[in-house]
């Protein structure tokens, strides 16, 4: 047995252990839906103002990225994008949410949307606090 380090690998390196994980969890859970949804928004320019990425599996919808261009914060466009990707979500019968974010990310703007902090780690950035949550309509 020979332990192999790449710093930085490809994508398709990625992908590959991916795929061998994903058959040996569909093996023990039966075949899931998995899809993923970017919804973003462009000013008139075509310049990217905002924008959400998430993950579908097992009926749940991880939000891995939701980024708002600092000019446009504060004028609802954060909570539209994610008031959006849910609503996508929905489309294929998935009505749990769960994300994480740190807590000079703002975690006060998903528990307004109903999210409700699950776990955290401490030191994570460091000073900062990592907040694991959910939500379940």
């Amino acid at each position: 047995m020979i332990f192999n380090f790449e710093k930085n690998p490809d994508q398709k390196t990625i992908d590959q252990l991916r795929v061998a994980l994903d058959s040996y969890n569909s093996s023990i859970i039966n075949e899931y839906d998995r899809n993923t949804i970017y919804i973003y928004v462009k000013d008139v320019n075509g310049h990217l103002i905002g924008g959400t990425y998430g993950k579908i599996a097992w009926n749940w919808l991880y939000i891995d990225l939701l980024w708002v261009h600092p000019e446009q914060r504060n004028n609802g466009l954060g909570t539209k994008l994610i008031m959006a990707i849910e609503k996508e979500a929905q489309k294929s019968n998935v009505y749990s949410y769960h994300l994480r974010t740190a807590s000079f990310q703002s975690p006060i703007f998903y528990q307004k949307l109903g999210y409700q902090i699950c776990g955290k780690i401490e030191d994570l950035p460091p000073s900062y606090t990592t907040y694991f949550l959910k939500k379940q309509d």
